[in-house]
């Protein structure tokens, strides 16, 4: 018998991979992260994000693919 304390999915109807994004972003927003996110959100699930964070008066542009 396992002493393992059981799991209960709070969004069993999104996929792995979106959830990972999500758990993604909220990392980064509880780490502190100023910016701005922007995402591409098509057929069920996010095809592109785009971090953009303002650092000294530059902008730096960092782009992420779901690929």
């Amino acid at each position: 018998m396992s002493h393992r304390p059981a799991t209960i999915d709070p969004f069993p109807d999104l996929s792995d991979k979106l959830k990972a994004w999500l758990l993604k972003i909220g990392r980064k927003v509880t780490e502190g992260y100023e910016g701005e996110i922007h995402m591409t959100v098509g057929h069920g699930g996010i095809r592109e994000i785009r971090w953009v964070q303002i650092e000294k008066g530059g902008s730096i542009q960092v782009q992420e693919d779901l690929g």
